[in-house]
């Protein structure tokens, strides 16, 4: 998923429900936040979890692998 067709544009106000913003603290690591998660962002909000689990695990594998 492209994050930025879903981060909306700094110039939204931060404080709206149901909409991507970068996070006020971590935006330039990536990460996003979503203030009342409901229909317009519920979908990309579970696949961005989705994908950042499934990254998780793979790093944890492969750290398993080269500790062995």
């Amino acid at each position: 998923m492209d994050m930025t067709q879903i981060i909306e544009t700094a110039d939204t106000d931060s404080r709206e429900a149901d909409v991507f913003h970068r996070h006020p603290l971590y935006g330039d690591a990536g990460w996003v936040c979503v203030i009342e998660p409901a229909e317009k962002t519920t979908d990309a909000a579970l696949a961005l979890l989705r994908e950042a689990h499934e990254a998780a695990r793979k790093r944890a594998a492969r750290r398993a692998e080269t500790a062995q």
